[in-house]
């Protein structure tokens, strides 16, 4: 009796601990804890089986925990554990429904569900609704584009129509005053003029120069920017008053006091022999022309076809009182052979030319660390003012003084240009040059300007903007407006405009090559040749290259190219100039050695004499 009775007590004692232990489960999993070997025999299997059970319960509470807190990259129960099974298909639905909400982010509208009833209607009616509202706002999209093309089109053709008219204007309107300007001021230079000649020379000066200003004023009205032209109409009528009031007072001015208006009027070129300049520009023509302007100050000019040959010539040691700097050139423009001049140290003034006159240009180079900045066709009175006050206005008293009193009773006189009534041969033959050197990359954008890439498009603005002042220079302004048109094309991508101008531009540039190029007989060898003459004055024109005494041998250059001569003749003459343009002494004198020793050869064998 004793034995059943502490087996039943025994028996209620395990249930208790399984008891407590279901409890703990259920209510306080951190506390429910079961020894089962403490158990007797008959209750170690459902003790075993309520371990199992808890283990399984906690799986579910911790997966339910995640899902519940959105961490659908929690780790899923133990294969074996049927119990989160539902759990887990959710996980599943939760993980694909995300992935689809993903691609419909990212524009994918196809998406639908269909494993969730209800919510799987009500989730495909959002898609369908999203999906109809993006197609109503791609089309209200394409219209705005559709408008905002069309406004870029036209605000474009406005810009094109602009610069076309800009450029026009300026050419159209500055060309001619600079051709009767200068055409004064190389007449005032002329100091065998009768008071009289100088006095009609000066009021041309003085009325084209005040014309020439208020022209200025009037184009600086128009604001340069890209994509828009404003007239400051405010600005217009202060600048009208005000250029109303400058043509009354200087036309009172010199019916009033003549002799001091002569006085002030009347360029005043220093001599300064003890100076030198450095010339950079990719057009011959244009070297040639500042050449003859600096002519007559006695100074000693050189020059570089680029930037390139410029920083070698700085490299090498040489030292000049400024340098004229041309912007616009291929391969490296005259900003960045600016900057690497300045990297080396070189720190003697620096003036910018360009042939883009337009508001701000000059500011612009300023900040850009130059010293100065002239325009072309350049203006003989701010180039006057350049010189004076980076050579003269440096030099010490005695210094000017020495060389005012050794200046030659008559000095070069500036080449004859478009600002002249004839124009010099030579420039005309450099000129012919020009045009030659530029003539293969217009014919290579004509045949290719719907393809061109953007560095042949780069090469073709340079060269069509190097030909806008090289026509000036030969007094061809309407095709100079042409080319301004066509640089402005280039820069701004305009290939309609490109295609429909430059057919005509590249004809004409050829008519030039034949109009300029004398009309000889090629196969006449000795059209009234002097062999004997021209070999003595070829030995002089080589000695002088030996002595590196450029002026000496263009002089005689010169005088050559005066006399009756074979085409063949005068290239070699032009090939003689190149060289000296380039300092190419050495090759000067040889090549000149070598036709002067077949003319003494050809002279032999037609007289049976050698030349003395």
């Amino acid at each position: 009796m004793e034995k059943s009775q502490r087996s039943v007590e025994t028996m209620i004692a395990a249930a208790d601990v399984l008891f407590t232990y279901v409890e703990d489960m259920i209510h306080a999993p951190a506390n429910a804890s079961l020894n089962t070997s403490a158990l007797p025999k008959e209750f170690v299997k459902l003790g075993k089986n309520l371990e199992f059970l808890f283990k399984q319960i906690s799986e579910t509470r911790v997966f339910a925990k995640e899902l519940a807190a959105g961490n659908l990259d929690c780790a899923p129960a133990a294969p074996d554990n049927e119990m989160t099974a539902p759990l887990k298909n959710l996980h599943a639905s939760l993980k694909h429904l995300t992935w689809q909400t993903q691609h419909i982010s990212k524009g994918d509208y196809s998406q639908r569900i269909a494993f969730m009833d209800n919510f799987s209607h009500a989730f495909n009616n959002i898609i369908e609704h999203l999906d109809r509202q993006r197609e109503h706002s791609l089309d209200e999209l394409r219209e705005a584009l559709q408008r905002a093309e069309e406004a870029r089109e036209r605000a474009e053709e406005a810009s094109r129509a602009k610069t076309i008219f800009l450029a026009n204007m300026n050419h159209e309107m500055r060309t001619p005053l600079n051709t009767i300007l200068g055409i004064a001021e190389i007449q005032l230079m002329d100091e065998t003029l009768s008071p009289g000649q100088q006095d009609v020379f000066l009021r041309i000066n003085n009325s084209g120069g005040l014309l020439l200003n208020i022209i200025n004023h009037l184009l600086d009205l128009f604001k340069m920017e890209p994509e828009k032209v404003e007239l400051a109409l405010a600005e217009y009528e202060f600048r009208s008053g005000w250029l109303g009031k400058e043509s009354t007072e200087n036309m009172t001015q010199l019916s009033i006091d003549k002799e001091m208006h002569t006085k002030s009027a009347k360029l005043m070129r220093e001599y300064m022999p003890y100076a030198s300049v450095l010339v950079v520009d990719d057009v011959e023509s244009n070297l040639y022309v500042a050449r003859g302007l600096l002519s007559p100050y006695g100074l000693s000019s050189d020059t570089a076809m680029s930037g390139f040959e410029a920083i070698d010539k700085i490299r090498n040691g040489n030292v000049y009182d400024i340098i004229f700097m041309d912007y616009m050139m291929p391969e490296m423009d005259g900003i960045e052979t600016f900057n690497k001049i300045r990297d080396m140290g070189y720190e003697k003034p620096i003036v910018a030319l360009t042939a883009n006159t337009v508001v701000g240009q000059a500011e612009m180079f300023l900040s850009k660390g130059f010293d100065s900045f002239l325009s072309k066709p350049i203006d003989v009175t701010v180039l006057n003012d350049v010189l004076n006050r980076f050579i003269r206005d440096k030099q010490m008293p005695e210094v000017i003084e020495e060389a005012r009193a050794s200046r030659p009773l008559t000095v070069d006189a500036a080449p004859k240009t478009a600002q002249s009534v004839d124009i010099d041969p030579n420039l005309l033959t450099i000129f012919v040059r020009d045009v030659k050197r530029v003539l293969p990359t217009f014919e290579k954008a004509l045949k290719n300007i719907d393809t061109i890439s953007d560095k042949d498009l780069r090469l073709f603005t340079i060269d069509v903007h190097a030909m806008k002042s090289a026509l000036v220079n030969v007094n061809e302004n309407a095709l100079s407006a042409t080319a301004a048109g066509l640089e402005a094309a280039g820069k701004n991508g305009d290939k309609k405009m490109i295609s429909a101008t430059l057919p005509r531009f590249f004809n004409d540039l050829s008519a030039l090559i034949e109009k300029f190029t004398p009309d000889e007989d090629e196969n006449c060898e000795t059209a009234d040749e002097n062999p004997e003459y021209l070999a003595k004055q070829l030995f002089v024109f080589k000695k002088e290259c030996e002595n590196y005494n450029k002026k000496g041998a263009k002089t005689i250059i010169a005088e050559l190219c005066r006399k009756q001569c074979s085409r063949k003749t005068k290239e070699l003459f032009s090939a003689f100039s190149e060289y000296l343009l380039h300092g190419d002494f050495e090759e000067a004198a040889a090549k000149a050695q070598e036709f002067a020793e077949s003319l003494v050869m050809k002279t032999t064998l037609t007289t049976g004499l050698r030349p003395k």
